[in-house]
């Protein structure tokens, strides 16, 4: 997280124009029912750590100044809902934002991320209904933290926070490459020419299958809404994002979890032609298998680098698993990031045509939300 007195203070006042020089976003206007139409909830956290409302301040129907791109209003009075509305533009500087809501002396955190297939208003936000909590009145809306991007040209994000299944007092969790995709699914129709004319996706799958057949299975049955996981690369549908410098592709994860974990065990899935890294909340839990040669995995995001060299040339017909329940923090914002590199085909090639790349994972867990 970025500290907040740090970021702000580089932020410039909005110019006669309107518009805020450092961001680019404009003053936001509220437009009643067709911007409540597209509003998605996202989920609370109660914060019990937090003793004072530290953060940029958002004013009752009103932007704030510290925090330029967005607008809060309740529904209709200070008793009842809120929404948020952000500028879409304030996604391309950060990855997401800590909203907190005050109700009397308890605090909640709302993190704000466009949700999977979020609708954009006519003037180009995305709106995002903050619910009470409790029968207090929400008397304090500010923002407690930020995530910057850490690069502006910080490799595609191909997946959006899991689909969550509400039953009672249990919610279901889905984390699967495919669903809610940033990114492109593989096209079966590649150009990459295969023996029977087999498509690349099929190929795939058919030898994972061969090497890993029961956990493959297991994979596969993780299914919602009569989807399960696909293998996807970058959102261009390029395939140039291989093991040279920056040019990798990035499944991002991050969610709320409320509440408190059912399962003894979480199988996580993953498999990458060729390569592929998990992060989760920052530290490494897992990997294909490599050549490294003369350093070790890294451990952290910020270490984080491929090179030819690491490849292993085989990982790709196998599919790998870890216990992901040992990394994920319960009532509390958590990430996970898979990151995939693809070498080239001898020739410095990296396209479909020539040589295809694809990143496959899911996992799938049940968290308790209630004390019945």
């Amino acid at each position: 997280m970025v500290a907040l007195a740090f970021l702000f203070s580089a932020c410039e006042k909005s110019s006669n124009n309107g518009t805020d020089e450092a961001i680019g976003v404009k003053s936001i206007v509220w437009n009643g029912a067709s911007d409540i139409a597209v509003a998605v909830q996202i989920d609370d956290i109660e914060n019990s750590t937090r003793s004072n409302a530290s953060g940029p301040k958002i004013p009752s129907n009103a932007h704030s100044a510290d925090f330029p791109g967005v607008y809060f209003t309740w529904d209709p009075k200070q008793k009842d809902v809120g929404y948020l509305k952000v500028e879409a533009s304030v996604f391309e500087k950060y990855r997401f934002f800590i909203l907190t809501t005050k109700e009397s002396n308890k605090y909640f955190d709302f993190a704000v991320i466009p949700q999977p297939g979020q609708k954009l208003t006519a003037d180009n936000c995305y709106v995002f209904y903050i619910k009470k909590v409790t029968d207090k009145n929400i008397n304090m809306v500010f923002v407690s933290e930020v995530k910057e991007k850490t690069n502006p040209d910080d490799p595609p994000i191909i997946v959006n926070p899991p689909v969550v299944d509400p039953n009672g007092c249990v919610s279901t969790y889905y984390i699967m490459s495919g669903p809610g995709t940033k990114g492109v699914v593989v096209d079966p129709k590649s150009k990459w020419n295969l023996a029977g004319g087999t498509d690349i996706k099929t190929y795939w799958s058919n030898t994972i299958s061969a090497t890993n057949p029961v956990e493959w299975a297991v994979m596969m049955g993780i299914t919602i809404n009569d989807q399960k996981a696909q293998w996807v690369w970058d959102r261009d549908d390029s395939w140039e994002y291989g093991i040279s410098g920056s040019q990798l592709v990035l499944g991002a994860i991050e969610f709320s979890l409320a509440g408190t974990i059912v399962d003894d065990e979480i199988p996580f899935y993953f498999a990458c032609d060729n390569a592929a890294i998990v992060f989760v909340n920052g530290k490494r839990v897992a990997c294909t298998d490599f050549a490294f040669t003369g350093r070790t995995v890294p451990e952290t995001i910020a270490e984080f680098g491929f090179s030819d060299a690491d490849i292993d040339g085989q990982a790709w017909q196998h599919l790998y698993k870890f216990d992901l329940k040992d990394y994920l923090v319960e009532n509390a914002f958590n990430s996970i990031q898979v990151i995939g590199a693809n070498s080239d085909d001898n020739n410095g090639m990296y396209n479909k045509e020539n040589n295809p790349a694809g990143l496959i994972f899911a996992s799938t867990f049940s968290v308790k939300t209630c004390n019945e």
